[in-house]
């Protein structure tokens, strides 16, 4: 039903995206200088960022950029995954060798980067709300999150996060001490 670009003058991906209940897309990607619309996350526009939109398609009328917001330090930052959780809140996974990358405030699961690549989770509010959160994850080595889908363990939801690591320090978390598949 529509077509539409999106990006600047250098390397500008769309790696995942996600329909919401209105039929809004959010997605999440990587680049270098694209222009902002409603931005709230903290970037330090250097190097590759990670890419978070939403693009909001009406009946009628043209597809509207509610927002393209980049984020992530001072060096390479890739967005790989994205999985919204209802209509408001999106979680935004990647790759970052930034040991600034904006983790938001509070307390998080790792608040610092261990290896050269780390995986790193974000929650973003789709409505570009304040509240941005995210953290680190990863060992020694380099390690990847592509992926992200909430899962339902023993009456609880958890989030399961998927991608590659070649850290042998990985921290990891098991349900009810069951055996962790590696």
């Amino acid at each position: 039903a529509f077509g539409t670009y999106i990006g600047g003058d250098n390397d500008d991906l769309v790696n995942d995206f996600q329909l919401l209940s209105d039929g809004s897309i959010v997605f999440a990607g990587s680049t270098r200088n694209i222009t902002e619309v409603n931005e709230t996350i903290p970037d330090n526009t250097t190097g590759q960022e990670a890419l978070f939109g939403k693009i909001r398609v009406p009946v009628t009328g043209p597809v509207v950029f509610d927002i393209i917001d980049k984020f992530g330090g001072s060096n390479n930052d890739l967005g790989w995954g994205i999985f919204n959780l209802g209509d408001s809140v999106s979680m935004v996974v990647g790759e970052t060798n930034s040991s600034n990358f904006p983790l938001g405030s509070g307390l998080v699961f790792q608040n610092t980067r261990a290896g050269n690549y780390d995986g790193f989770i974000a929650k973003i509010y789709n409505d570009g709300s304040p509240g941005y959160k995210a953290t680190f994850t990863g060992g020694s080595d380099e390690d990847i999150l592509v992926s992200i889908r909430p899962v339902t363990v023993n009456n609880r939801i958890a989030l399961l996060g998927w991608g590659t690591t070649s850290s042998t320090d990985l921290l990891t978390r098991n349900f009810n001490s069951g055996t962790f598949f590696s």
